[in-house]
């Protein structure tokens, strides 16, 4: 048995074979507006989504959007910009579940593929919800009402 045999069948005795492939039948953009000072410095909670729910898909991989990939989105009609990642290493997005009990906290600027050599963010989070999950920074330098965080989560949706 050659090497990169047991390697895989390690991985699939662990459950893990999913981790290293982001093979998933659906994705999401998520985007999420810093709208006032107010709000800087503290925690960004996602908006409600039950399709990204740990009770109803596994999220395999997530890629932050910078502002070299994508430069802007459009909120509500108002557009905004991508952040850069001089001001995504100040960032992280902290994973939870239904009660809240936080399980992974993750860098932004680890989660941006192209500083990555084109790699996501490789996970299997399917016990989350994604409304207790959110973003903090630790500097306030460059955040605005002017921009965003935009990411793409890759999924795949539980049978029920």
């Amino acid at each position: 048995m050659g090497l990169v045999s047991s390697l895989i069948q390690e991985l699939e005795r662990r459950d893990m074979m999913e981790c290293v492939s982001i093979e998933s039948n659906s994705f999401k953009s998520v985007y999420l507006p810093l709208y006032q000072a107010g709000e800087i410095q503290q925690s960004l909670y996602f908006t409600p989504d039950n399709m990204l729910n740990g009770d109803n898909c596994t999220i395999h991989s997530i890629d932050v959007v910078d502002i070299i990939t994508n430069g802007s989105f459009s909120d509500n009609g108002q557009d905004r910009d991508n952040m850069a990642v001089s001001i995504l290493k100040s960032g992280y997005i902290v994973f939870s579940d239904r009660e809240r009990q936080e399980f992974a906290q993750v860098p932004l600027v680890q989660m941006v593929s192209r500083l990555n050599k084109g790699r996501k963010f490789l996970c299997k989070f399917d016990e989350h919800q994604w409304d207790n999950c959110y973003i903090e920074f630790g500097s306030v330098a460059g955040l605005s009402s002017a921009v965003g965080i935009q990411l793409v989560v890759n999924y795949t949706p539980k049978n029920k």
